[in-house]
């Protein structure tokens, strides 16, 4: 949860929620998989609103691409313009989405990212 203190509290309810006894490595497992679980809502109603380009960008962004201008990136990700890139990449940033400090771009909420590469991604 990268140390989000919403999702450390919120975890840390949902594990002990899923404890008998012990805190153990399944208890973690179930209460992290609710937690993304809990907030599938709010990140499809997101994805909802945002345009293709966007979504795609998102997917470059979740496997963990750097180069999001380069020629390989822009082709294999569908991502228009190197100029549509630099558009969608501040409208996710204004939409609070997506983080971009010294000059690395990750998804702001860390559950938000696992949500997303699960539904975009791995599926």
């Amino acid at each position: 949860v990268d140390r989000h203190s919403w999702y450390v509290q919120q975890l840390a309810s949902a594990v002990w929620n899923f404890t008998a006894t012990r805190a153990d490595e399944a208890a973690f497992e179930k209460g992290f998989i609710w937690c993304v679980d809990v907030n599938s809502e709010v990140y499809r109603n997101v994805c909802d609103s945002l345009l293709e380009f966007q979504v795609n960008l998102l997917k470059a962004i979740a496997n963990n691409e750097q180069q999001l201008s380069s020629v390989n990136t822009l082709r294999k990700y569908r991502l228009g313009t190197s100029a549509s890139v630099t558009k969608n990449k501040k409208i996710l940033l204004n939409m609070d989405i997506i983080n971009v400090s010294q000059e690395k771009i990750e998804f702001q909420d860390p559950l938000f990212k696992v949500w997303f590469a699960k539904k975009f991604i791995y599926d």
